[in-house]
């Protein structure tokens, strides 16, 4: 396997930090309410961490999601 599909690889295990906040990918995806499987084809497709927790804009009504503090 090539270096970069490395990168893009998401274990539930895998320690993310945001804002100084360090959870497993897992718990970051329950805060901000993601499906595990979304969360981890999101990375499997190449995007960072941060947009990977972002929820992807559907239509007009959606709303922009906050980062935890």
């Amino acid at each position: 396997m090539n270096q970069s599909a490395q990168n893009h690889i998401c274990a539930a295990d895998t320690q993310v930090s945001i804002n100084g906040l360090t959870r497993s990918a897992r718990e970051w995806a329950d805060v901000f309410g993601l499906g595990w499987q979304a969360l981890k084809m999101r990375r499997y497709r190449g995007m960072a961490w941060e947009d990977a927790f972002k929820p992807l804009r559907r239509g007009p009504r959606a709303k922009p999601h906050a980062m935890p503090k």
